[in-house]
């Protein structure tokens, strides 16, 4: 379907930013999508996972924690700093 492919690009898209979106994000939007054609189809939990098992390309990822001195570690002159170097 050319409408999940472009969804699918969307999701890579997404992470190669560094922003992977969540399942939840990803059934959001396309019950967006469907509202927005007219379609009365609700879109469900369980059809992300199937959606997901239809492109292996997309992957599930666990989001992993940052440690709490380097959250800390980040203020304004720091980050400022960088990108003077930068």
């Amino acid at each position: 379907m050319p409408q999940e492919d472009l969804l699918a690009e969307w999701i890579l898209f997404q992470n190669d930013l560094g922003n992977p979106p969540s399942h939840a994000t990803i059934r959001k939007l396309t019950t967006r999508i469907s509202i927005k054609r007219g379609d009365s189809y609700c879109i469900r939990k369980r059809w992300v996972r199937h959606f997901i098992n239809r492109y292996p390309v997309i992957k599930t990822q666990r989001p992993w924690r940052i440690d709490a001195t380097r959250v800390k570690a980040a203020t304004g002159e720091v980050i400022h700093k960088w990108f003077n170097y930068l």
